[in-house]
């Protein structure tokens, strides 16, 4: 639906109208709601089933709460709905004082009013202030705007910086013989593409000149387990990594052709990561993105250290490290702010197959995560994500995670359409002690003892994105 102009009405002020980005309304029905000083919008903008994360970058006030801000300044902050200040239903916020500069939203640059909510401009500055609908404010239908004075000046309308977006063009879905295909989009980077025998040799060279010539520190570790840290430097623009190569087999080979060696110094591109879209339906409905990496990311990553460990999703090392190491360098700060915090269900020993919808099949702890690995149910049950597909559970590793110790194996029937499958973990704990489930290199789940000690299994992980 074609977004609706704010429209107020406020004789004494029309310096204030223009410069909230406004035109005046001309129907009696729009002069009569104008006078009302209730300003409205037509669309649904889905603040009303937002997490609370993404309304007021500097105050949220919940239902019937009443703030009066009277003097200092609010600058430079950003949230989805009411860069500043968001107002939910019966909660007033009143401006008598102070600056609200420099905030961004997609929904009211400076402030948002939700239905039943109340704002109050009686003096104060509200300016410079970013938005697509709404540069300084957004009412909602059933919100209560008063303009009474005030500087509300120099707002502008601008396109919201979306971090990602959906492509119109899709990609077939595990191996070669699978027939499915999704929307997919690019978020975040990682290493991935090992740069080449001779871009190798050079990066060294430069590496080994005093203060390590032109190559510049970008002052990120990449770790990929037990110590195996990847140092990144930015050399002609572009972002590499450095570290020591561990090759699991002769089955290891990059997209050039070549095989990793293993103990040599080696060198990866850092480059945009790209993701599947697993519920691309319920995103045109307006839900948050589920997205699953398009291939295996990591590799030399245990579930955990030892066998006397926990195989649970909730203690293990590899929980830990997708959501700090991963989650830490992968993204951009913006980005970071529309990754979801997923709650997830998890399973004890025996409930792997149990459909963890019905309530008392899994009955280990809930965990919430910002980054987190599909579960057996999701890949390998007629009615989870992947319809028990073998062909659909396939995956090929990156470069990076070959280079890092994954197993992955050539043959026919085990092609991606990326190259090889290859080995990569699940966040469901197994039928006996110590045992994790995993897809095999056919595309298989299995489990057995003491395999979570084990690290030439991959990481593709998931998350849930808000857009």
């Amino acid at each position: 639906m074609k977004k609706k102009l704010l429209s107020i009405f406020i004789p004494i002020i029309m310096v204030a109208v223009v410069a909230l980005g406004v035109v005046l309304p001309t129907s009696l029905a729009d002069r009569k709601e104008a006078v009302n000083n209730t300003a409205t919008y037509a669309e649904d903008t889905g603040a009303s089933t937002a997490e609370k994360s993404k309304k007021g970058g500097a105050i949220f006030l919940a239902e019937g709460v009443s703030y009066t801000m009277k003097g200092g300044k609010i600058e430079g902050k950003k949230k989805k709905y009411g860069g500043a200040v968001y107002v939910s239903k019966d909660a007033t916020f009143t401006l008598d004082g102070g600056t609200i500069t420099n905030c961004q939203a997609k929904y009211g640059g400076a402030i948002y009013v939700a239905n039943g909510g109340h704002c109050i401009i009686k003096s104060g500055t509200v300016n410079l202030n970013k938005s697509e609908s709404g540069p300084a404010i957004y009412v909602e239908t059933g919100g209560d705007l008063q303009v009474i004075e005030g500087d509300i000046d120099n707002n502008l309308q601008e396109d919201w910086p979306k971090v990602a977006t959906v492509s119109e063009d899709t990609i077939k879905l595990g191996g070669v013989n699978s027939s499915v295909e999704l929307h997919y989009l690019t978020l975040g980077s990682y290493p991935q593409t090992y740069v080449g025998d001779t871009l190798r040799q050079t990066l060294e060279d430069e590496y080994a000149k005093e203060n390590h010539g032109t190559l510049e520190d970008m002052g990120v570790t990449y770790n990929s387990g037990k110590d195996n840290d990847w140092i990144a430097y930015k050399y002609n623009g572009t972002i590499y990594v450095r570290g020591t190569e561990q090759k699991y087999d002769n089955n290891s080979l990059y997209q050039d052709g070549t095989s990793p060696i293993t103990d040599r110094v080696s060198w990866f591109e850092v480059e945009p990561i790209k993701w599947y879209v697993l519920n691309y339906e319920e995103y045109l409905e307006g839900k948050p993105l589920e997205l699953l990496s398009t291939t295996i990311l990591a590799s030399k990553v245990r579930f955990n250290p030892n066998i006397n460990m926990s195989n649970d999703w909730e203690t293990s090392e590899i929980r830990q490290w997708c959501n700090s190491n991963f989650y830490d360098f992968a993204f951009k700060k913006d980005e970071k702010e529309e990754i979801l915090a997923t709650i997830l269900k998890n399973n004890k020993k025996g409930e792997h197959n149990k459909d963890p919808n019905i309530e008392g099949n899994w009955t280990g702890n809930n965990t919430t995560d910002k980054i987190y690995l599909l579960s057996y149910w999701d890949m390998y049950n007629t009615d989870g994500l992947f319809q028990g597909r073998t062909t659909m559970c396939l995956a090929s590793g990156s470069d990076f995670s070959i280079g890092n110790n994954l197993r992955c194996v050539g043959g026919t029937s085990c092609q991606t359409i990326f190259g090889k499958n290859a080995e990569c973990w699940l966040r469901t704990t197994g039928d006996q002690n110590a045992s994790v489930y995993y897809i095999t290199i056919a595309g298989h789940l299995s489990t057995s003892p003491y395999n979570m000690t084990g690290d030439c299994c991959g990481i593709r992980p998931a998350l849930r994105l808000s857009l």
